[in-house]
């Protein structure tokens, strides 16, 4: 692992798992261009609110119960004053799944100073359904919190138009970015200091 400097995260120098991630996402790509028009090439995103927004509370319903204090939900405004990578997915979106294990490592590397947050979507978006997400999450072990929200504003209120899109928020509780497509964990690590920095 890189090193840290100041109250930035490290940057992990694998080219390995960088180029096969690569691959994979690029075929995965190719094949939700040809059939799957919600999926997302990878770019930074036009927004629904503009950035230093607010961004729009909402509370969570979690697929793996979590063991201390609420655990069957999560609302967005009690993780103020923590960064929060909110990622927008769906079970049937083949990029999603492709990115999912890298958010997990980030979430592993780095629990202590962020939150990750995942919101199936896949019933908003057709893309699946709960039962879809639940199956996904137990086969690729995922711990962070995953789960989804019955607010159907949700998508509008934050701008998705493609999948996955992943919402970067600071401490204030501000979106300062956005991206649609996926995202590797060097991505993840580079786009979450930026946060940190400001």
């Amino acid at each position: 692992m890189g090193m840290a400097i100041g109250n930035r995260l490290p940057i992990a120098s694998d080219g390995r798992r960088r180029r096969r991630f690569i691959s994979r996402a690029r075929r995965l790509l190719l094949a939700s261009w040809l059939g799957l028009p919600l999926m997302a090439a990878g770019q930074r995103s036009a927004r629904a609110q503009p950035k230093g927004d607010h961004a729009p509370d909402f509370t969570m319903t979690l697929f793996r119960p979590r063991s201390q204090g609420n655990a069957g939900t999560v609302r967005l405004s009690d993780l103020r004053g923590r960064v929060v990578v909110l990622n927008f997915w769906a079970a049937l979106c083949p990029p999603c799944r492709i990115e999912m294990p890298e958010f997990e490592r980030f979430h592993r590397e780095f629990a202590d100073r962020l939150s990750v947050l995942g919101l199936d979507v896949g019933e908003l978006t057709g893309l699946g359904s709960h039962d879809d997400a639940k199956r996904l999450i137990d086969e690729l072990d995922i711990t962070y919190a995953a789960g989804f929200s019955d607010d159907t504003n949700l998508l509008n209120a934050y701008g998705v138009i493609a999948m996955p899109t992943t919402v970067f928020i600071g401490t204030d509780g501000r979106v300062y970015e956005k991206w649609s497509g996926p995202l590797n964990h060097e991505m993840l690590v580079t786009m979450t200091n930026e946060a940190i920095e400001r």
